[in-house]
């Protein structure tokens, strides 16, 4: 039985149609959600997602020629460099940020000064524990998989070949971004005591 289109209610996400009480219904909508995945049909008879072939990549110019579509994962990024930087970075911009906001006027460590600042750090961290004639490392992952000792090392020379596991990358330069962003917020616990202390 035809009805009005007062009657007709759709949902947009899944595509079913209620007609009413009876609930039976003769039309068919397309699915139109972000989710549904388009069939387009290959020369051959058999039919292929299309978002199979397309590379995982932005879709505009100056984020390609930026960004690789590939992830690198030869390139270091568990290291001590990295955790000690970021440590570093997040505990004294967090702090000297705590220290700013009770005062005023107050003062702010955007996480944009940690990513200016530690990149050249890192290169600094680089040519003080890297030397050139440093076995080859391995990393999978990110995380060194196959370090090389050196017979009869010192500790010394360990303890630096440990400091200086691969180089500085821009993933550990993200990271160190990352935990600066994270920490660099104010703590917004510690206006509870300043209003006990005035209180």
């Amino acid at each position: 039985m035809p009805r009005s289109n007062d009657d007709l209610i759709t949902n947009g996400t899944s595509g079913e149609v209620d007609l009413g009480s009876d609930g039976e219904s003769d039309y068919e909508f397309e699915d139109l959600s972000p989710q549904a995945s388009r069939v387009v049909p290959d020369q051959g008879s058999e039919t292929h997602d299309a978002t199979d072939k397309l590379p995982d990549d932005s879709a505009y110019a100056e984020v390609r020629a930026a960004v690789s579509p590939e992830d690198d994962l030869s390139l270091s990024v568990n290291t001590p460099r990295m955790w000690t930087l970021s440590l570093l970075f997040a505990v004294v911009g967090s702090a000297t940020n705590m220290f700013f906001s009770l005062r005023y006027p107050s003062v702010s460590i955007t996480p944009v000064v940690a990513l200016l600042l530690v990149h050249p750090l890192g290169l600094l961290w680089d040519g003080v524990f890297k030397r050139a004639d440093d076995p080859k490392e391995t990393f999978v992952n990110g995380t060194l998989w196959s370090p090389q000792d050196i017979p009869h090392s010192s500790g010394w020379v360990r303890l630096r070949r440990w400091l200086g596991q691969g180089r500085w990358s821009e993933k550990e330069h993200c990271l160190v971004y990352i935990a600066s962003n994270v920490a660099f917020g104010f703590a917004f616990a510690t206006d509870v005591s300043v209003f006990a202390v005035h209180a």
